[in-house]
């Protein structure tokens, strides 16, 4: 089983007050350019002895190798094959790994591999978790906003996790509803065109 949750944002020690910008509606021509503006990322994180709450969950990928990924997702990611999926708990969404092979050490090794994570989480059609969080005053300093195709798109830069890892997130919502994370040790440009690759 994986549980990747989003990215922790806020607890003791975060720093407050990074405006927000308005959310317009994207247009495709900007949500689809290969070229990424400069992300100005807040600085502020929450220390892994500090935070208010830790995962219960161990730093574990228990996947299945496959050779495909799920019906819509790309076959590859960055020149990276789909290696491993895994259902999250109750069936409410699941994880794939793209990358040179499937995950074994767990997630932080993955990741700092050079691996991938997609996770797909069920949403409601209409809603946006990009516009969710941009709009939450307890995350909102911590949330750069962009596109991806015609998506709003949200990128963070999660807290450190119990080995100092510290991923970066591209969040966003498709049509139906469905939540897509992206998650990757990459510079938070690199990670949003690598979005965009995909979508466009």
């Amino acid at each position: 089983m994986v549980t990747l949750a989003l990215p922790v944002l806020a607890g003791c020690g975060t720093t407050q007050g990074r405006a927000v910008e308005t959310v317009r509606a994207p247009s495709a021509a900007e949500g689809c350019s290969a070229k990424v503006e400069p992300i100005d990322e807040s600085p502020s994180f929450t220390p892994y002895e500090r935070r208010l709450t830790h995962s219960p969950f161990p730093d574990d990928l228990a996947v299945r190798a496959v050779e495909t990924p799920p019906l819509g997702l790309p076959d590859t990611l960055d020149g990276l094959a789909v290696v491993g999926a895994s259902e999250a708990e109750h069936g409410a969404g699941s994880t794939v790994a793209y990358g040179g092979a499937a995950p074994k050490e767990g997630r932080s090794a993955f990741l700092r591999s050079g691996g991938l994570l997609v996770v797909l989480s069920p949403g409601v059609a209409g809603e946006s978790v990009a516009r969710d969080l941009a709009g939450d005053p307890l995350v909102a300093d911590r949330i750069v906003q962009t596109t991806v195709g015609e998506h709003d798109a949200a990128v963070t830069w999660a807290d450190p996790d119990e080995s100092g890892l510290r991923p970066h997130h591209v969040l966003w919502t498709e049509p139906s509803g469905q939540e897509i994370d992206l998650v990757g040790v990459r510079a938070p440009e690199e990670l949003v065109a690598i979005a965009r690759d995909w979508v466009c």
